[in-house]
């Protein structure tokens, strides 16, 4: 259910009944609205072109995000540094990532439009102990930024570390 209405709530899914907004908008009544201050970032490896490097990666998103030409490499640089992703492994195809590296990439790509709701779903499954608290520490400081963050998650922990509200 939790994936099912994040799907719903960022517009992937329509529901089938009942109301949904998200800053303001209706999720089946102003589509665009929603997903003009929204982004989503899944656990696992979807989202990614696994063959481009992460700088490839964020450039690609940020350009379809309509983002101009003169400020997308820096926005990357930005946005690789505040996942504390190393300088070596950016211009490496992201395939060759561990599953945490990729991770990082993904919540980066998950806020190249700074978004004013960004959907986490399951974002810490899978990984080691140290990228956790790595994605806590990011999701605390968007939080910090105004950034209205959903998270979902089966850790405890997770919900306790970052969330103010909790929905069970």
């Amino acid at each position: 259910g939790k994936t099912t209405l994040i799907r719903m709530m960022s517009t992937q899914l329509v529901p089938d009944r009942g109301t949904i907004t998200v800053a303001g908008h209706d999720v089946v009544r102003a589509q665009r609205q929603v997903r003009g201050v929204i982004n989503v970032v899944e656990g696992g490896d979807k989202g990614l072109y696994p063959w481009l490097t992460a700088r490839e990666n964020l450039r690609l998103f940020a350009l379809l995000y309509g983002q101009s030409r003169k400020a997308v490499d820096e926005r990357v640089e930005t946005l690789l540094d505040r996942v504390r992703l190393k300088e070596e492994a950016r211009g490496r195809p992201v395939m060759t990532y561990s599953k945490g590296m990729k991770q990082l990439v993904l919540l980066a790509k998950g806020f190249v439009n700074a978004p004013k709701v960004l959907f986490l779903d399951e974002p810490t499954v899978g990984l080691d102990m140290d990228a956790v608290h790595r994605i806590r520490e990011i999701v605390r400081g968007l939080k910090a930024e105004g950034t209205t963050v959903v998270l979902t998650s089966h850790n405890a922990s997770d919900v306790d570390s970052v969330c103010e509200r909790v929905a069970l």
